[in-house]
């Protein structure tokens, strides 16, 4: 069971593309190098609405199946 505070919270909306594989490799890089603000807009948003969620309430990406991923 996930300890987080943030379990129980429902995962932000987020309406855009899943990245491909080479595009996570790519985030992956950036984000290790700092160069966050030097993504695209759209893997911005992805970082924010779907990767940090996902880690902060279950502690992985992506989240578990059955686990509430979106505001309704």
């Amino acid at each position: 069971m996930n300890d987080s505070p943030f379990a129980c919270v429902k995962m932000p909306h987020y309406d855009g593309d899943e990245p491909t594989d080479i595009d996570l490799k790519r985030i992956e890089n950036f984000l290790q190098e700092g160069r966050f603000d030097e993504l695209s807009r759209d893997h911005q948003r992805w970082v924010t609405r779907r990767l940090l969620p996902s880690l902060t309430r279950f502690g992985v990406y992506p989240p578990p199946e059955g686990s509430q991923t979106h505001e309704e």
